[in-house]
């Protein structure tokens, strides 16, 4: 299982050589290293990808994969970036960020912050955690 990750600024986002595994709740955006850019690249395996954010990957979001279930392609508004210089500070979403709240509705979020009403856990790597952004 590949859960709850924020992978930015790589060659590959995920890369899968076999298997089924379950890739849900990241955001994998702004992969575009060396000109090449994957989100997810499948080379064999049967992937199952549900609740993820894939955006700006340079050459494609899913390469021999796609989506079902509670997929965004957005910007995921992290806190502070700047993609052109390669520069990512604060990978926190920001409160108007598509990825508060729009993980799997079957995980747990207990450990978000109590203010949490919407009744979800966020994408990426803060998911589940006290760090969790709070929806405006």
């Amino acid at each position: 299982e590949i859960s709850n990750n924020t992978i930015i600024n790589n060659h590959f986002g995920i890369r899968i050589a076999g298997g089924r595994p379950m890739i849900r709740n990241n955001i994998v955006a702004f992969n575009n290293r060396f000109a090449r850019g994957w989100g997810i690249t499948n080379y064999g395996g049967e992937p199952i990808i549900n609740f993820n954010n894939l955006y700006g990957n340079n050459r494609a979001d899913c390469q021999n994969c796609s989506q079902s279930g509670g997929a965004l392609s957005e910007d995921p508004q992290f806190i502070d970036i700047d993609q052109a210089r390669g520069i990512f500070d604060d990978l926190h979403l920001q409160s108007i960020s598509g990825s508060i709240d729009a993980g799997d509705p079957r995980d747990s979020f207990d450990h978000e912050p109590i203010a949490e009403t919407n009744g979800g856990i966020d994408m990426g790597a803060y998911g589940n955690t006290s760090e969790a952004t709070l929806r405006n």
